[in-house]
């Protein structure tokens, strides 16, 4: 196969990590996979690294031992579906096919930030070998079930909302309709995000003030380093009023400007 043609990530991968859904012909996908490693992967990663990863890939020898480095970090998923559906209003109706993506997503786009690198990765690792409840763990127990999930549920149910209304097939993106009613417009479901964003934000902030409190508790809060990502407290935000204010003497002299001198 020539070295033109390996990607870097499976047709099936992408069904699974994104909103597309099974049927789509991989020979559809293939192009755009390698159209989007060469446009946007290889600038990040220069020449020789990105043909080091192809070669490896190419060999079957990406996961051999010694080329740890160049292995790529398995996604792991820190809440099933199940628990997404019964803590939110989604219901046991929604394939998992389409909460997969939306809890990869919230949980890279909002709990990576609060965690941090080190202590996400912490998480993911425990939770991937079975052993956040073994003893010892007690610390990483207790963030993941009381504080993560609570939080990463809404926002994945956040993010779920908006595709819920719309399938992708091998030649449209179609809204889906059921025998109990017509697919809602996206104004109509503005709403439901906002409210679903409003309750994830609260459990965010109760996220942040927990690590906050009990930073020395969890050695990897503080650990990142470079190119790692740092945690945030950041949380609620509002607009910066930047509007200046004038005297009486300024705004005649603006009017005087906008306008023009009186005759």
């Amino acid at each position: 196969m020539a070295s033109t043609t390996i990607v870097l990530v499976s047709p099936s991968r992408v069904k699974r990590d994104t909103s597309l859904g099974g049927s789509v012909d991989p020979n559809v996908l293939f192009p755009a996979i390698l159209q989007a490693q060469e446009k946007w992967i290889l600038p990040v990663l220069g020449t020789d690294l990105y043909n080091k990863i192809k070669t490896l890939i190419s060999a079957g020898t990406i996961d051999d031992g010694g080329n740890e480095i160049y292995a790529t970090l398995l996604n792991t998923y820190i809440i099933p579906c199940s628990r997404v559906k019964r803590d939110t209003s989604l219901g046991g109706s929604v394939d998992p096919n389409v909460l997969f993506p939306a809890i990869l997503q919230a949980q890279e786009k909002w709990i990576l930030p609060v965690l941090g690198t080190d202590l996400y990765n912490k998480i993911k690792t425990l939770i991937s070998a079975g052993t956040i409840d073994d003893g010892g763990n007690e610390i990483y127990a207790t963030l993941l079930n009381t504080y993560i999930i609570p939080c990463l549920v809404q926002f994945s149910f956040m993010e779920v909302i908006p595709v819920l209304r719309v399938r992708f097939v091998n030649n449209a993106v179609v809204a889906m309709n059921s025998e109990q009613g017509g697919s809602v417009s996206y104004d109509d479901i503005k709403p439901l995000i906002s409210t679903a964003r409003d309750i994830a934000s609260w459990y965010k902030e109760r996220l942040i003030d927990y690590l906050c409190a009990n930073s020395s508790t969890y050695p990897e809060y503080t650990s990142n380093t470079f190119p790692d990502v740092a945690p945030s407290s950041a949380n609620y935000t509002q607009g910066l009023n930047v509007e200046r204010s004038y005297n009486k003497s300024e705004a005649e002299a603006l009017l005087r400007l906008i306008t023009g001198p009186r005759v």
